[in-house]
């Protein structure tokens, strides 16, 4: 009688091509909620990202290569791979906490741009997909990737529309004022950038911008002041508070200013309400507890209900194939971590 031997998961990653510790922590859960219906699928998804990277890093060092263009070979491999290997590429969440179909839509005139920073691209936490996601029309451009960088520039140059930046500051000016402007120039229509980026980053992007493009603010009393606190404070790390620093989602300032050109408040309660739907989401995708009631229990029900059915699954195959399962799950666990960013 010929017995298999029992695999402990270090034979198990030993075995196959690569770097040792290739599982990082995937228990069956966390694989249900990359999506990923076979482990081979993580580890082929994995090794093509580090191939691609590699070819990346070396065209980064290249001295002779111009700095424009190691911008835009990073931006492509952002746009393929995103900040995770397996991400929803609409809300950026991990797909078994994929919040695009909750996602209200608003009716808007204005035509927005969000203008995102490479760091921001891909975040978990990023609100600028959730105003691109809430707005018919609207685009969601990557700063440094040519593409995008032509698109903003037909943007501004653009002499039948009237295309502000939303910015602070004393030389910006308010929605009325906008209004008018488009009003006499060009018949109404507005276009407005919304600089996605932390504020370093978004000093930066804004001196990519023509110095003589508008800039509009938000009134003292907008319609941003529904809250002292940022809605996006239980999963912001700096805590925006509103009240005494200023500091609010890139969604927020959006909703608000959109809110004041489109003379809506549904517009925005309909924008903040999808924000309190992807910061319940992200909570989950943290294992914490939900916030603002929303998808929350349900989600978190019907992913552990999946993420069951998927374990049960694998495990089986998994067992029939000679390997330890329980050793396997028990170091998986060990070592699983979702990162938020």
């Amino acid at each position: 009688m010929t017995t298999t031997a029992t695999k402990t998961p270090q034979e198990i990653r030993d075995s196959r091509p690569g770097r040792n510790n290739q599982y990082d922590g995937m228990s069956f859960t966390m694989l249900h909620l990359n999506g990923i219906k076979e482990y081979e699928d993580w580890f082929a998804k994995k090794r093509e990202r580090e191939a691609e990277r590699d070819i990346v890093n070396r065209h980064m060092q290249d001295p002779s290569v111009p700095g424009v263009d190691k911008m835009h070979r990073r931006c492509q491999y952002i746009l393929k791979y995103g900040r995770n290997l397996f991400t929803c590429p609409g809300c950026w969440l991990l797909p078994g906490l994929c919040v695009c179909g909750f996602m209200a839509k608003v009716d808007a005139k204005t035509q927005l741009v969000v203008h995102v920073h490479q760091t921001e691209w891909g975040k978990c936490s990023n609100t600028g997909c959730v105003a691109h996601l809430s707005v018919p029309g609207s685009k969601l451009l990557l700063k440094g990737y040519k593409d995008h960088d032509a698109q903003l520039t037909a943007l501004f140059a653009d002499p039948t529309i009237t295309t502000a930046i939303l910015w602070p500051g004393e030389r910006s000016i308010l929605p009325s004022e906008l209004k008018a402007i488009a009003d006499a120039k060009t018949g109404g229509r507005i276009a407005v950038v919304a600089v996605d980026a932390t504020w370093d980053g978004a000093m930066r992007m804004k001196c990519s911008y023509p110095p003589d493009a508008l800039h509009v603010k938000l009134p003292p009393n907008s319609a941003l002041a529904h809250s002292p606190v940022s809605l996006l404070s239980p999963v912001r790390k700096y805590r925006g508070d509103l009240e005494n620093n200023g500091r609010v989602s890139t969604l927020e300032a959006i909703a608000a200013l959109m809110c004041e050109l489109e003379g809506d408040l549904g517009v925005r309660d309909t924008m903040l309400h999808n924000l309190r739907i992807k910061v319940d989401a992200m909570l989950i995708q943290k294992n914490r507890e939900t916030v603002y009631g929303t998808v929350g229990a349900e989600m978190a029900e019907k992913v552990k209900e999946e993420a069951r059915l998927v374990g049960e699954r694998m495990a089986a195959e998994m067992a029939a194939a000679g390997v330890d399962v329980a050793a396997l799950q028990r170091e998986l666990a060990q070592e699983a971590k979702i990162s938020d960013d």
